[in-house]
């Protein structure tokens, strides 16, 4: 969810900040949102054969690099 997401940001940039879940009804935007949906990498993984870390994984690397160039 967007907000897993929000709090491995947090924590991978060792900020303290207090994140609030809310769902998809207290956010309104003009488009029409799903109630749940994923990406699926299963047919990437399997046409290009390519190995897709895990987003954690990945956002740790990110992070990683971001905050390297502000040291």
């Amino acid at each position: 969810s967007w907000y897993d997401f929000a709090i491995e940001v947090i924590s991978l940039g060792k900020q303290n900040c207090n994140i609030i879940p809310i769902s998809t009804k207290q956010y309104p935007t003009p488009a029409v949102r799903p109630y749940y949906s994923v990406l699926d990498k299963q047919k990437i993984k399997l046409h290009f054969g390519i190995n897709i870390p895990h987003w954690k994984k990945s956002l740790e690397m990110c992070m990683r690099n971001i905050l390297d160039d502000y040291q």
